[in-house]
């Protein structure tokens, strides 16, 4: 029970705030690709989250988004790096404008542009 409840209360605390965390993304994003728009999308902009299921879906686009996944698995281990955190509740995809505009636009009914 007490696993659960620190895996609860860790993750709570980026729901919670999840703006100032995603600003703090931003300034990490940029250092990765200067170009980046950082748009937060899913549950946690709509509203009714859960804790311990749900993730915070963001979309870092770039002109520079990389077609090899081991170069977005190491942007990834490098946010949870930058937050000291292996489990943060990120869920990110790095795309191209054009992948943005063709497919994920599509299906994104609410969402919040923060850089």
């Amino acid at each position: 029970m007490k696993v659960v409840l620190g895996a609860f209360e860790r993750r709570r605390k980026y729901f919670e705030d999840w703006r100032r965390y995603v600003d703090e993304l931003c300034v990490f994003a940029r250092r990765w690709y200067s170009d980046a728009r950082i748009i937060v999308f899913g549950s946690v902009v709509k509203g009714g989250y859960d804790v311990l299921s749900s993730d915070i879906d963001v979309l870092v686009v770039t002109e520079r988004a990389p077609s090899d996944v081991w170069e977005i698995a190491r942007f990834r281990v490098s946010v949870q790096d930058f937050f000291g955190d292996p489990a943060i509740p990120f869920e990110l995809y790095v795309v191209s404008s054009e992948q943005y505009e063709g497919w994920y636009k599509r299906f994104i009914d609410k969402y919040v542009e923060v850089y």
